[in-house]
């Protein structure tokens, strides 16, 4: 977030993971990188954005080495 790392070499998995990122920016960028494609490529992330009662589903599916991001504005 704003190329500071929150999160290192997660494996996602099916379990859910939540992360509480505060918006400090009035732009705030958030970088996702395909490391490793494990058994099954490609990597696929389901995120799920949420602004108080608002929510937005995203999916990104990377190989490994891409990467992608999300810009929020405040």
């Amino acid at each position: 977030v704003n190329d500071k790392r929150v999160l290192d070499r997660f494996t996602i998995k099916r379990e859910k993971k939540t992360l509480i990122i505060p918006l400090t920016q009035p732009e705030n960028i958030i970088k996702i990188t395909g490391v490793s494609e494990g058994q099954s490529a490609p990597c696929t992330a389901n995120i799920l954005l949420r602004d108080g009662a608002k929510t937005f589903p995203l999916v990104a599916e990377l190989k490994k080495g891409e990467s992608t991001q999300i810009s929020l504005k405040k």
